[in-house]
């Protein structure tokens, strides 16, 4: 199977004139500076999108349902993990065991429940808990789990982190109140991701070190940006894109009521209400997950943020497939899988490619 671009962009740079040759749903060939060799695609190319943290969209919660993540394919990310909020153990246990991912799903993420009280946002903070040994892993028995955000400053928290990385597990910290101690404890212990920087934790203080601040200054480990413009704003935004360009990664956070009207809703056991696209807890300021898409932050990221087409494409491409360890998504390169989007002169998505097949 063959396809031809006039435009192709990957995360090493932009190619013109390409041919790319897919045999069993993987680049075999992407050679630039050819005429026509095989079905003409009209528009921009660039990589799938791997989104790291999604809760769902379309109506579905994605620990529930495969429409979930079928909603996000639409809109691009053919790769992410399932991302499955607080909820009581037992539950939690149950979901874990009785997931089936669908064919864009690479695992679970566990966002909960080993958090901090003092910053659960969205997570019901009387199912929060510590860390135990012991029950983290044994949940990672259960089935597919990916990542686990754990909050640095609680009990046991260094000692799961480090078995969790022996396991080949991704460690991510966040809502979380831990100082800048307290995140290089956990950077050293295998934590290599920052879950939803700013966002459900203390921020920057000219005085204090705290994680928020570590993190930027701290060259090892991945920041997750929401770019919907209410979790941060685009300012924060360019901030954070100049103090530590090459470790962002752009992801949704997106509850499962992504992409449905405002109105009333729940998030777990919790009252959300979503206004204007924004969703908050019932009668609060706290946002509750958001309703983007990843088709819709990346356009954001450079219309808003001021990202390169290149950089952006490191930022929801290549870089979230880099910080899963996940080495064959990502860009579009020989041996990858063939997930590409084909994208206009506007930046919208007008086609979608999972395993060299249109969606």
């Amino acid at each position: 199977m063959n396809y031809w671009a006039e435009r192709v962009v990957t995360a090493s740079g932009e190619l013109k004139n390409v041919t790319l040759e897919i045999s069993d749903g993987r680049f075999v060939g992407v050679i630039p500076d050819q005429k026509v060799r095989g079905e003409i695609l009209e528009g921009t190319l660039i990589p799938g999108f791997v989104d790291i943290h999604c809760h769902g969209g379309g109506g579905f919660d994605i620990s529930e349902s495969e429409e979930g993540a079928r909603y996000h394919l639409e809109h691009g990310t053919t790769s992410m993990l399932a991302s499955f909020i607080t909820q009581p153990l037992e539950e939690l246990r149950s979901k874990i065991k009785s997931f089936r991912p669908a064919k864009n799903v690479l695992g679970i993420h566990l966002e909960g429940p080993y958090l901090s009280r003092d910053f659960c946002g969205a997570h019901q903070s009387d199912l929060l808990r510590v860390p135990e040994l012991s029950e983290v892993l044994s949940l990672t028995d259960l089935g597919p789990v990916k990542m686990v955000t754990i909050a640095p400053e609680l009990e046991g928290a260094l000692v799961a982190m480090s078995a969790l990385r022996d396991r080949g597990i991704i460690v991510a910290i966040g809502h979380s109140a831990a100082t800048g101690a307290q995140t290089q404890a956990a950077i050293e212990a295998g934590a290599s991701v920052v879950t939803h920087l700013f966002n459900a934790m203390r921020g920057l203080h000219h005085r204090e070190s705290t994680l928020a601040s570590h993190a930027l200054t701290e060259s090892k480990i991945f920041l997750e940006l929401i770019m919907d413009g209410a979790h941060l704003s685009y300012e924060s935004i360019r901030m954070v894109a100049a103090l530590a360009q090459e470790r962002i990664i752009g992801v949704t956070d997106a509850a499962p009521f992504a992409g449905e009207r405002d109105g009333e809703y729940k998030l777990a056991a919790l009252d959300v209400t979503l206004k204007n696209g924004i969703a908050r807890l019932k009668g609060q300021e706290s946002l509750a997950g958001s309703t983007l898409t990843m088709d819709r932050a990346f356009k954001n990221s450079i219309e808003k943020a001021g990202f390169g087409l290149v950089e952006a494409v490191k930022s929801f491409s290549a870089r979230p497939a880099r910080a899963l360890e996940q080495f064959d998504i990502g860009d579009i390169a020989v041996g990858k899988r063939a997930n590409f989007l084909v994208i206009d002169e506007k930046l919208e998505l007008k086609e979608t490619y999972f395993a060299g097949e249109r969606v």
